[in-house]
């Protein structure tokens, strides 16, 4: 399921509401969700770190209470979506509940993302390309355009994501990201390779090629 789809089933759930290009969490949704976060904030990590499995996994326990109870209200507003069950869909969901990340670096294509999601958001993600991205640098501008013209039409099975790498040090960190731009190529919901600096429309091509390959064996 694409990007557009997947919104456009959510919408359909009555999770989100859309206007235009803008979507946000419906008043219904917003307040299942603020009954299932009461019910989570009384069950200890444990419980918490068992029932969200992998998706919870590199994330603090703050963020995975919030995760779980984002996955017990999407269960009780999306049906028949075994493509995207709950534990793929909560990640992308928190996007919509926390502080959207900057996005005056964002290629046109690629979602802005934050720091407390990266880990999830990737777990969830068969396959993705990652743009890591800092302000008044010029060799990220010159990715931003490459990135533009390569994704000009979004592919139905990649997701695109982007995350500004100054207000994402931890994160940064863990991956093993020094700086920008940076690209990270996610496959199976792993991060199974990496490019520094700004690369050729031919290069990332060609990663994006392996990380198709590598999510159908595993």
């Amino acid at each position: 399921m694409n990007p557009s789809e997947l919104l456009e089933r959510l919408v359909e759930a009555g999770v989100l509401t859309a206007e235009g290009e803008t979507a946000e969490l419906t008043p219904e949704f917003v307040e299942s969700r603020a009954e299932h976060r009461r019910a989570v904030s009384e069950m200890d990590a444990v419980e918490v770190e068992s029932e969200l499995g992998s998706i919870g996994e590199g994330a603090e326990e703050r963020h995975q209470r919030e995760l779980l109870a984002t996955k017990r209200a999407i269960g009780e507003h999306v049906e028949d979506l075994s493509d995207a069950a709950p534990e793929r869909l909560a990640p992308v969901v928190m996007q919509f509940v926390e502080t959207p990340g900057r996005t005056d670096g964002v290629p046109e294509p690629f979602s802005p993302i934050v720091g407390s999601s990266f880990t999830p958001l990737l777990r969830a993600c068969e396959r993705a390309v990652v743009y890591v991205w800092k302000e008044d640098c010029e060799p990220c501008d010159d990715q931003r355009s490459v990135l533009e013209e390569i994704f000009e039409d979004p592919p139905d099975d990649l997701a695109l994501l982007a995350i500004y790498g100054p207000n994402a040090l931890g994160v940064m960190d863990e991956y093993d990201v020094a700086g920008a731009p940076a690209l990270l190529f996610v496959a199976g919901g792993r991060v199974d390779s990496r490019l520094f600096g700004a690369q050729h429309a031919s290069t990332i091509e060609a990663e994006v090629a392996k990380i198709r390959e590598t999510a159908e064996m595993r």
